[in-house]
């Protein structure tokens, strides 16, 4: 540590007597975050100065001032809830000042040091302000452009360093195969990295908000509760097994969070990931390698999309602009991305003995038909394949004079998220 930091600390602590306690921390707080790059070098070197103030000012002073003692670079956040109501205050105290903006972004930085965290702590405070204070101007306040270039400047370093150290899996096939092979264990060790694997969603998109309904294409889901975006309109996704098979995995994953919720953290969700691969990854590694996975072996109708259209198509991106973060992985070996094929029903031709049987049967007259019979139309929403889909199972039910139950129904492949919701728009529908 230089001398000269500390020498000019000092200065600007003496220089700063006639100014609020609160002024002065800012200011000594914002020379040592320009001094200094990283948090831990930003804490130890603040309470050094912190010591050389005490012993070149206070030697004999006890106890030591308020504004003395609370010096100090803290990176703690405080709760979402107190970082929200302070920020209230703030705006009460400086509403009809012009250092408005200057005073709420000293409060973000102050609380929020990591420059990857500060911009969406102020947007969120931004929004709670407007909807309180009911004043939208305030969600066009921005941080200053030299926060923005910290940001920027330490994506592109940690996109170089992904670029530099691509991540090779060699023998993919085999690699994938017994990932996946988890989707119908018991064990949240085997079932999250195979869920994670197959659908390419985040964490807690996969233990909370995440639905997958059922489409013609068994391998093709329409995908419900997308993170991180302000368009929530259910978008359709490739997946590596059969959507049914996902939607079992995932209620047995959620059973066994519903018990153990711990088990879902991000720590524990990275050590399964790593030890299914065998390799040092995070939950969010396996959804860059799905990323990549599903681009190798893209559909013809997308063999149109270039790397970047493609992957931020599936992950419901609105942009391309952090598609790097996914491409940092390289597949050796890599043949198919569908596993688990649905089982097949083999045509059976009657044998000559049963048709020559048939043959010389007399064959009955016809029964007569009964009254056709008149059924209120079922409420539904027709841009839904899965809708329509259960529409016409319920009407084969009524043909083939079967009950609509949701066994029946869930034979005829409608998924049961999509028959709870039907049943729910036609209370009357269910026998």
């Amino acid at each position: 540590m230089s001398a000269k930091f500390l020498t000019v600390g000092l200065k600007l602590w003496n220089e700063s007597a006639g100014l609020s306690d609160e002024e002065v921390l800012d200011k000594i707080r914002e020379f040592v975050v320009k001094t200094y790059k990283g948090d831990s070098l930003r804490r130890k070197n603040a309470s050094k100065l912190k010591a050389y103030i005490v012993d070149i000012n206070y030697t004999d002073q006890s106890p030591l001032p308020p504004r003395i003692a609370r010096l100090g670079m803290s990176t703690k956040a405080p709760a979402k809830s107190d970082f929200i109501t302070n920020g209230f205050s703030i705006y009460e105290k400086y509403m009809d000042s012009e250092s408005l903006v200057d005073e709420l972004v000293k409060y973000v930085a102050r609380y929020y040091p990591n420059p990857g965290t500060r911009n969406s702590s102020f947007v969120r405070l931004k929004k709670a302000i407007a909807d309180k204070y009911d004043d939208p101007t305030v969600l066009e306040f921005k941080l200053p452009l030299d926060m923005y270039d910290e940001v920027f400047k330490l994506n592109r370093v940690a996109l170089s360093k992904k670029g530099s150290n691509c991540v090779v899996i060699n023998n993919t096939d085999s690699v994938f195969a017994n990932v996946i092979a988890g989707i119908k264990s018991d064990k949240i060790e085997e079932l999250f990295p195979a869920l994670i694997l197959a659908t390419g969603r985040r964490l807690t998109e996969i233990t909370k908000h995440g639905s997958f309904e059922e489409t013609d294409d068994p391998y093709t889901a329409i995908f419900t509760g997308q993170l991180k975006t302000d368009v929530t309109t259910p978008y359709e996704i490739p997946t590596m097994v059969p959507v049914n098979v996902v939607n079992k995995g995932l209620m047995n994953l959620r059973a066994i969070l519903t018990d153990e919720p711990r088990l879902g953290t991000s720590y524990n969700s990275g050590r399964y990931v790593s030890d299914a691969f065998g390799l040092d990854l995070t939950s969010h590694d396996c959804r860059a390698i799905y990323a990549t996975a599903m681009y190798q072996q893209r559909p013809p109708a997308f063999a149109k999309y270039n790397e970047a259209q493609y992957i931020s198509k599936i992950l419901g991106h609105q942009d391309t602009t952090s598609v790097p973060h996914y491409t940092c992985f390289k597949l050796n070996g890599l043949t198919t991305v569908r596993y688990m094929q649905p089982p097949s029903r083999p045509k059976q031709r009657p044998s000559k003995e049963s048709v020559a049987k048939i043959a010389k049967q007399v064959r009955m007259p016809p029964k007569p038909k009964p009254a056709a019979l008149v059924y209120p139309p079922i409420v539904h929403n027709s841009s839904s394949i899965a809708e329509r889909r259960f529409v016409d199972n319920v009407n084969q039910l009524r043909l083939e004079g079967r009950r609509i139950s949701q066994n029946n129904l869930r034979l005829l492949r409608s998924s049961p998220a999509v028959i709870k919701r039907m049943f729910a728009k036609n209370p009357g529908l269910r026998e």
